[in-house]
């Protein structure tokens, strides 16, 4: 079976995308096969010859389905590799561009559509990112290149909610290429790779295991990869092509300062530059909750483990290098930073970058701090929130021309001169000067906002362990003055503080951390549901 046809010819002239299989045999086997990837027993290892070959039969024969082409696209990445990775993306090109209207999901389901797609951008994302094999042609990697451009320009043109697939030209860029001799003939036109053939009526079943036979290899046709444009700014779509091209180039100029001078800051302007320009407005989301993919949970904890541990140069080079993929994910951003300022002076100035440049894109898309990932996991944590919060403060500090001084403009100060000194790596300055101010506090109203100032500069800094101290005594200050009730506002900047260092506190009794955040959720929504939405997310 030719895969190149795949997504070229329909299933019959009088139902090009043929029908809904959900309920066809062979789907189920498929789906059966695919379900194992989430089962961890010994005997339930997915048979990717069964994957490839039941997807090649339902889309050649049954029906045009963007979760079966998903399908084949992984068992493609795990049986060929990079060339198979390349097969998979110019199916699911040709399917989407040849039939949108009728393919299934049908287009009332969009989302269903738009899952597909994410889960088969997260299977190739992972199988590029932990690609640990020989050097690759560096044909196949421009027809790769050419390949996942192709997608996302029509992926789109046909929906304004598709996920940006952009990012994997950077993890293809990444990518191990063999040196290329002096003197090579051109590509043909129609450059091909190599994929095996399927025999998709007869999958092998499990056998012993015996020493491997040749596998008979067949031609899918890729097109070839553009040249570097020479386009003239006439037109829009000119422009984007050129626009495009530049910030690949600025991307790959940020990964070499990061790797050979990290102190420079223009690594991280141009990352961030190449990773958010294109972005021009926030992902559509019901409740909050959008259909982007959720970064993977082990990546966040490793980040966390190396930032406790003192690894700084690690997390600042694990967090950088997937800004570019994950375009929402402010936490990256924040360790980047918080990394930055634990490195020494030297490192102060690509520090200030990551800040300002970040403070920039979230004051573009304000509301990009409410919203989530599909599962829930928020584009900015509790403790990113609280980052991001002391940036707006720092800015939007001013002096007060002489006249008297209220206790919430010290409060406000106090954050923001203990934010000035975290970020020039003086972190015990600023807790002791914030202590001191604290200690010399002399009304209840001033040792409570001092307290809330602490404990969200414990927050900010990664240590909302330490801040639960201050968390117990601001809530006890709000209930034995009653201040909802007399200074909603007043009890609304503790009731912040108090959260943020609870929703950042991963340790203790989860049951009563819980039940602690819900209480505080609650009381903040009485006194300014807006708030509270903006401070929560959702």
């Amino acid at each position: 079976m030719d895969l190149n046809k795949l997504g070229k010819f329909p299933i019959s002239d009088s139902s090009p995308s043929g029908e809904d299989v959900r309920y066809d045999p062979d789907f189920e086997i498929l789906q059966a096969e695919i379900d194992k990837l989430s089962t961890v027993t010994a005997d339930s290892v997915t048979n990717w010859d069964v994957v490839i070959a039941k997807s090649a039969l339902i889309l050649e024969k049954k029906s045009k389905n963007l979760l079966v082409a998903a399908y084949l696209g992984a068992g493609l990445s795990v049986t060929h590799g990079i060339p198979g990775i390349a097969a998979s993306t110019v199916i699911l090109h040709d399917i989407i561009d040849g039939f949108w209207e009728t393919l299934f999901p049908p287009k009332k389901r969009m989302r269903g559509r738009l899952n597909a797609i994410s889960w088969w951008f997260e299977r190739i994302r992972n199988s590029l990112e932990q690609y640990n094999g020989e050097p690759i042609d560096q044909e196949i990697l421009n027809k790769l290149q050419a390949a996942i451009t192709n997608l996302d320009k029509t992926l789109s043109e046909k929906s304004d909610d598709a996920p940006i697939l952009s990012s994997l030209r950077e993890y293809v860029n990444r990518l191990p290429a063999k040196e290329v001799p002096q003197e090579t003939p051109s590509p043909p036109e129609d450059a091909t790779v190599q994929t095996e053939t399927i025999q998709p009526e007869q999958p092998q079943p499990a056998v012993v295991p015996v020493a491997p036979q040749p596998i008979p290899v067949q031609t899918v046709s890729v097109p070839s990869p553009p040249p570097v444009p020479q386009l003239s700014p006439d037109s829009a779509e000119n422009v984007q092509q050129l626009l495009n091209f530049g910030l690949e180039q600025l991307s790959t100029v940020a990964d070499i300062l990061l790797q050979t001078a990290p102190e420079n800051f223009k690594s991280y302007q141009l990352r961030r530059l190449a990773a958010w320009t294109s972005i021009t407005r926030t992902p559509p989301a019901e409740n909050g909750r959008t259909m982007i993919p959720p970064p993977d949970s082990q990546i966040m904890q490793s980040l966390s483990a190396m930032f406790t541990k003192g690894d700084y140069a690690a997390c600042l080079k694990a967090s950088e290098s997937r800004i570019g993929e994950s375009l929402f994910w402010l936490d990256l951003s924040r360790l980047s930073a918080q990394s930055l300022d634990s490195m020494g002076t030297e490192y102060k100035e690509a520090g200030d970058t990551v800040r300002n440049v970040t403070a920039a894109y979230v004051e573009r898309l304000p509301q990009i701090t409410t919203l989530s990932f599909a599962d829930g996991t928020p584009f900015a944590d509790a403790s990113t929130k609280e980052w991001l919060a002391g940036l707006r403060k720092s800015s939007d500090t001013a002096t007060s021309n002489g006249e008297e001084v209220s206790i919430e403009s010290r409060f406000t100060k106090a954050l923001s001169q203990g934010a000035d000194l975290i970020r020039d790596n003086k972190r015990n300055e600023a807790i002791t000067q914030l202590k001191d101010t604290l200690n010399g506090a002399v009304t209840p109203q001033e040792q409570y906002l001092f307290s809330a100032a602490m404990a969200r500069l414990l927050t900010g800094m990664g240590r909302s362990d330490l801040a639960q101290a201050n968390v117990d005594a601001i809530i006890s200050t709000i209930d034995n003055f009653t201040l909802e009730r007399w200074d909603p506002n007043l009890a609304l900047i503790g009731l912040e503080a108090a959260y943020m260092a609870l929703a950042a506190y991963q340790e203790g009794d989860t049951l009563s951390t819980e039940s602690k955040r819900t209480d505080i959720i609650m009381r903040m929504t009485r006194l300014d549901p807006s708030r509270t939405l903006e401070v929560v997310g959702g």
